[in-house]
Protein backbone atom coordinates (compact mmCIF):
# COMPACT_ATOMS: atom_id res chain seq x y z
CA UNK A 1 0.00 0.00 0.00
CA UNK A 2 1.33 3.35 -1.00
CA UNK A 3 0.52 6.35 0.79
CA UNK A 4 0.53 9.76 -0.73
CA UNK A 5 1.83 12.88 0.62
CA UNK A 6 1.16 16.07 -0.81
CA UNK A 7 3.10 19.03 -0.11
CA UNK A 8 1.52 21.22 -3.25
CA UNK A 9 -0.90 22.79 -1.70
CA UNK A 10 1.03 24.55 1.99
CA UNK A 11 0.76 28.45 1.85
CA UNK A 12 3.14 30.59 -0.26
CA UNK A 13 3.53 30.22 -4.25
CA UNK A 14 5.41 26.36 -4.95
CA UNK A 15 5.50 27.73 -7.87
CA UNK A 16 5.41 31.38 -9.54
CA UNK A 17 1.45 32.34 -9.40
CA UNK A 18 1.06 28.92 -8.03
CA UNK A 19 -0.67 29.40 -4.33
CA UNK A 20 -3.76 27.70 -3.43
CA UNK A 21 -7.01 28.91 -1.51
CA UNK A 22 -8.84 27.04 1.22
CA UNK A 23 -11.65 25.60 -0.76
CA UNK A 24 -8.99 24.33 -3.85
CA UNK A 25 -7.37 22.52 -0.98
CA UNK A 26 -10.46 20.95 0.43
CA UNK A 27 -11.30 19.68 -3.19
CA UNK A 28 -7.72 18.07 -3.71
CA UNK A 29 -8.59 16.49 -0.03
CA UNK A 30 -11.99 14.48 -1.07
CA UNK A 31 -9.82 13.14 -3.61
CA UNK A 32 -8.43 10.74 -1.19
CA UNK A 33 -5.38 12.36 -0.85
CA UNK A 34 -3.63 10.11 2.43
CA UNK A 35 -1.75 12.84 3.94
CA UNK A 36 -1.55 16.83 3.27
CA UNK A 37 0.26 19.06 4.22
CA UNK A 38 -2.63 21.86 3.99
CA UNK A 39 -0.13 24.88 5.50
CA UNK A 40 1.17 26.79 8.55
CA UNK A 41 -1.10 27.97 10.97
CA UNK A 42 0.83 30.99 11.80
CA UNK A 43 0.97 32.68 7.85
CA UNK A 44 -1.89 33.69 6.56
CA UNK A 45 -4.85 35.21 8.76
CA UNK A 46 -7.71 32.08 7.48
CA UNK A 47 -5.43 29.89 8.95
CA UNK A 48 -3.76 31.72 12.57
CA UNK A 49 -1.92 30.90 14.95
CA UNK A 50 1.82 30.09 16.01
CA UNK A 51 4.70 27.45 16.39
CA UNK A 52 3.52 23.59 16.77
CA UNK A 53 0.82 24.09 19.36
CA UNK A 54 -0.94 26.05 17.02
CA UNK A 55 -0.68 24.10 14.10
CA UNK A 56 -1.71 20.79 16.68
CA UNK A 57 -4.71 22.81 17.65
CA UNK A 58 -5.76 23.46 13.59
CA UNK A 59 -5.44 19.76 13.10
CA UNK A 60 -6.51 17.62 16.60
CA UNK A 61 -10.25 16.99 15.62
CA UNK A 62 -9.33 15.43 12.68
CA UNK A 63 -9.75 11.83 12.33
CA UNK A 64 -5.93 11.28 11.65
CA UNK A 65 -4.56 14.30 12.54
CA UNK A 66 -0.62 14.99 11.49
CA UNK A 67 1.94 17.55 12.70
CA UNK A 68 5.10 17.84 9.98
CA UNK A 69 7.73 19.38 11.85
CA UNK A 70 10.88 20.00 9.85
CA UNK A 71 14.21 22.16 10.09
CA UNK A 72 16.45 23.29 7.52
CA UNK A 73 19.81 21.21 7.36
CA UNK A 74 21.85 22.72 4.53
CA UNK A 75 25.25 24.74 5.78
CA UNK A 76 24.42 27.63 4.66
CA UNK A 77 21.15 28.24 6.63
CA UNK A 78 22.41 26.79 9.59
CA UNK A 79 25.12 29.31 9.59
CA UNK A 80 23.33 32.54 8.02
CA UNK A 81 20.06 31.95 9.21
CA UNK A 82 19.53 29.65 11.82
CA UNK A 83 23.34 30.33 13.41
CA UNK A 84 23.69 27.09 15.11
CA UNK A 85 25.65 24.34 15.00
CA UNK A 86 24.63 20.83 13.86
CA UNK A 87 24.33 19.05 17.07
CA UNK A 88 22.05 22.49 17.75
CA UNK A 89 19.79 22.05 14.98
CA UNK A 90 19.65 18.00 16.23
CA UNK A 91 18.49 19.16 19.52
CA UNK A 92 16.22 21.55 18.30
CA UNK A 93 14.86 18.75 16.17
CA UNK A 94 14.44 16.55 19.40
CA UNK A 95 12.89 18.95 21.45
CA UNK A 96 9.97 19.74 18.76
CA UNK A 97 9.12 16.35 17.92
CA UNK A 98 8.94 15.67 22.19
CA UNK A 99 6.83 19.35 22.55
CA UNK A 100 4.86 17.93 20.21
CA UNK A 101 4.27 14.70 22.11
CA UNK A 102 3.66 16.48 25.10
CA UNK A 103 0.53 17.96 23.38
CA UNK A 104 -0.99 14.90 22.25
CA UNK A 105 0.40 14.37 18.69
CA UNK A 106 1.31 10.30 18.55
CA UNK A 107 4.30 10.37 15.96
CA UNK A 108 6.48 7.87 14.77
CA UNK A 109 9.68 9.45 15.10
CA UNK A 110 12.14 8.11 16.80
CA UNK A 111 15.37 10.18 18.42
CA UNK A 112 18.06 7.38 16.08
CA UNK A 113 15.01 8.17 13.58
CA UNK A 114 15.70 12.05 13.95
CA UNK A 115 19.32 11.06 13.60
CA UNK A 116 19.54 9.11 10.70
CA UNK A 117 17.17 11.04 8.92
CA UNK A 118 19.51 14.36 9.45
CA UNK A 119 22.86 12.96 9.51
CA UNK A 120 23.00 12.19 5.59
CA UNK A 121 22.88 16.24 5.19
CA UNK A 122 24.28 17.58 8.07
CA UNK A 123 26.63 14.71 9.86
CA UNK A 124 29.87 13.55 8.30
CA UNK A 125 30.81 10.80 10.97
CA UNK A 126 34.21 9.70 10.48
CA UNK A 127 34.99 6.28 12.54
CA UNK A 128 36.96 4.72 9.57
CA UNK A 129 39.33 6.96 7.11
CA UNK A 130 41.28 5.58 3.78
CA UNK A 131 44.80 5.84 4.10
CA UNK A 132 45.72 4.00 0.94
CA UNK A 133 44.30 2.15 -1.96
CA UNK A 134 46.13 0.34 -4.45
CA UNK A 135 44.26 -2.19 -6.85
CA UNK A 136 45.16 -3.66 -10.25
CA UNK A 137 43.22 -5.02 -12.80
CA UNK A 138 43.01 -5.92 -16.70
CA UNK A 139 42.87 -9.36 -18.62
CA UNK A 140 45.70 -11.21 -17.37
CA UNK A 141 44.57 -12.00 -13.99
CA UNK A 142 41.97 -11.82 -11.01
CA UNK A 143 41.33 -8.20 -10.00
CA UNK A 144 43.32 -7.41 -6.72
CA UNK A 145 43.49 -4.58 -4.02
CA UNK A 146 45.16 -3.68 -1.02
CA UNK A 147 43.48 -1.55 1.33
CA UNK A 148 45.05 0.42 4.63
CA UNK A 149 41.99 1.89 6.83
CA UNK A 150 42.79 4.33 9.71
CA UNK A 151 40.81 2.79 12.73
CA UNK A 152 39.05 4.38 15.52
CA UNK A 153 41.72 4.32 17.85
CA UNK A 154 44.32 5.92 15.49
CA UNK A 155 46.18 2.79 14.11
CA UNK A 156 46.20 1.41 10.71
CA UNK A 157 44.85 -1.91 9.53
CA UNK A 158 45.77 -3.30 5.90
CA UNK A 159 44.13 -6.24 4.17
CA UNK A 160 44.41 -7.64 0.73
CA UNK A 161 41.26 -8.84 -1.71
CA UNK A 162 40.70 -10.08 -5.16
CA UNK A 163 37.48 -9.60 -6.91
CA UNK A 164 35.44 -8.80 -10.28
CA UNK A 165 36.95 -5.81 -10.57
CA UNK A 166 38.77 -3.38 -8.98
CA UNK A 167 36.58 -1.85 -6.76
CA UNK A 168 34.45 -5.05 -6.11
CA UNK A 169 38.07 -5.78 -4.88
CA UNK A 170 38.87 -2.91 -2.42
CA UNK A 171 34.77 -3.37 -0.95
CA UNK A 172 36.04 -7.02 -0.08
CA UNK A 173 39.20 -5.68 1.51
CA UNK A 174 36.97 -2.82 3.40
CA UNK A 175 35.03 -5.57 4.72
CA UNK A 176 38.14 -7.87 6.12
CA UNK A 177 38.62 -4.79 8.33
CA UNK A 178 35.78 -3.54 9.36
CA UNK A 179 34.48 -6.92 10.22
CA UNK A 180 30.70 -5.65 9.72
CA UNK A 181 27.88 -7.77 8.08
CA UNK A 182 27.73 -5.48 4.62
CA UNK A 183 25.05 -5.72 1.56
CA UNK A 184 25.93 -3.09 -1.28
CA UNK A 185 22.40 -2.01 -2.01
CA UNK A 186 22.97 0.54 -4.77
CA UNK A 187 26.11 1.81 -6.65
CA UNK A 188 26.56 4.78 -9.08
CA UNK A 189 28.82 6.81 -10.56
CA UNK A 190 28.82 10.21 -12.43
CA UNK A 191 31.42 12.27 -13.70
CA UNK A 192 31.63 16.17 -12.54
CA UNK A 193 33.77 17.06 -15.58
CA UNK A 194 35.07 16.30 -18.83
CA UNK A 195 37.87 15.20 -19.80
CA UNK A 196 40.39 12.21 -19.51
CA UNK A 197 41.00 13.97 -16.06
CA UNK A 198 37.17 14.46 -14.91
CA UNK A 199 36.52 13.89 -11.20
CA UNK A 200 34.14 10.37 -10.57
CA UNK A 201 31.56 10.62 -7.81
CA UNK A 202 30.42 7.64 -6.38
CA UNK A 203 27.23 7.39 -4.59
CA UNK A 204 26.65 3.66 -2.87
CA UNK A 205 23.95 2.53 -0.58
CA UNK A 206 24.24 -0.32 2.12
CA UNK A 207 22.25 -2.49 4.94
CA UNK A 208 23.83 -3.74 7.91
CA UNK A 209 23.22 -6.58 10.29
CA UNK A 210 20.14 -6.67 13.22
CA UNK A 211 21.86 -3.50 15.28
CA UNK A 212 20.68 -1.51 12.48
CA UNK A 213 17.42 -2.58 11.46
CA UNK A 214 13.97 -0.66 12.17
CA UNK A 215 10.95 -1.86 12.95
CA UNK A 216 7.54 -0.20 11.12
CA UNK A 217 4.88 1.07 12.76
CA UNK A 218 2.58 0.58 10.36
CA UNK A 219 3.06 -3.09 9.33
CA UNK A 220 4.98 -4.38 12.18
CA UNK A 221 7.45 -5.77 9.99
CA UNK A 222 11.61 -5.29 10.84
CA UNK A 223 13.03 -3.89 7.65
CA UNK A 224 17.07 -3.06 7.14
CA UNK A 225 17.89 0.51 6.99
CA UNK A 226 19.42 2.12 4.37
CA UNK A 227 22.76 3.73 4.85
CA UNK A 228 23.74 6.12 1.83
CA UNK A 229 27.65 7.60 1.05
CA UNK A 230 29.18 9.63 -1.64
CA UNK A 231 32.56 10.24 -2.54
CA UNK A 232 34.66 12.27 -5.40
CA UNK A 233 37.97 11.78 -6.79
CA UNK A 234 40.13 11.36 -10.47
CA UNK A 235 40.82 7.85 -9.45
CA UNK A 236 37.34 5.42 -9.57
CA UNK A 237 38.48 3.32 -6.98
CA UNK A 238 39.11 5.92 -4.88
CA UNK A 239 36.28 7.96 -5.14
CA UNK A 240 34.31 4.11 -4.49
CA UNK A 241 36.17 3.54 -1.37
CA UNK A 242 35.52 7.00 -0.26
CA UNK A 243 31.57 6.38 -0.64
CA UNK A 244 31.59 3.28 1.04
CA UNK A 245 33.54 4.34 3.75
CA UNK A 246 31.10 7.54 4.26
CA UNK A 247 28.14 5.17 3.95
CA UNK A 248 29.88 2.66 6.37
CA UNK A 249 30.56 5.41 8.77
CA UNK A 250 27.08 6.53 9.13
CA UNK A 251 25.81 2.81 9.72
CA UNK A 252 28.78 2.31 12.52
CA UNK A 253 27.49 6.21 14.07
CA UNK A 254 23.72 5.25 14.04
CA UNK A 255 24.60 1.39 15.55
CA UNK A 256 26.54 3.41 18.07
CA UNK A 257 23.75 5.83 18.93
CA UNK A 258 21.29 2.72 19.25
CA UNK A 259 22.77 0.91 21.48
CA UNK A 260 23.40 4.03 24.01
CA UNK A 261 20.26 4.63 23.72
CA UNK A 262 18.73 0.86 24.78
CA UNK A 263 22.12 1.56 27.74
CA UNK A 264 20.01 4.46 28.84
CA UNK A 265 16.72 3.33 29.43
CA UNK A 266 18.26 -0.35 30.83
Amino acid sequence: YVRVLDTMLRDGEQSSGGATARAQKLAVAHLGVDVIEAGFPASSPAESGEDVGAAWEAVRGARRPRVHAFVVTSGVHMRRKLRNTPEEVVAVARETVAYARRLGCHDRVTDEDIEALLSDDIFQPVIWSLADVQATCGTLGLSTATVKLTAPGGQEKIACSVGTGPVDAAYKAVDQIIQIPIVLREYSMTSVTEGIDAIATTRVAITGDVNTTKHGSTTGQYFSRTFSGSGAAMDIVVSSVRAYLSAVNKMCSFAGAVKASRDRGA
